[in-house]
């Protein structure tokens, strides 16, 4: 086995042990989070932020919105306030043209 299969076979271990610890921390009710991670799964916080998976995870569980996620809510809260002043708008011109033609 060469170094690159060594360092990938390692970093699946690792991967499939911090899911493990993921699970026992869910079932125990503990708060899933980079500290109490690192500790259950007995792997160092600099891996764990390493591995973008395992971070988005955490940050996921922890309730975080990533930034897409928070951009994606942004856009419906705009899309939704448009939709209504549409609808305003075209209130206005209705009752602006009976106006006139009244």
């Amino acid at each position: 086995m060469g170094l690159k299969e060594w360092r990938d076979k390692k970093r699946a271990e690792t991967i499939a042990e911090v899911l493990r610890a993921l699970e026992r921390l869910k079932e125990s009710g503990r708060a899933v989070n980079f500290r109490s991670l690192s500790e259950e799964a007995n792997v160092s916080r600099k891996t764990l932020y390493q591995i973008e998976e395992i971070r988005a995870y955490v940050r996921r569980e922890r309730g975080e919105n990533d930034g897409e996620t928070k951009l994606l809510q942004r856009i419906k809260e705009l899309e939704s306030e448009n939709r209504s002043l549409k609808a305003a708008l075209k209130e206005i011109k209705v009752h602006a043209l009976s106006a006139l033609s009244g």
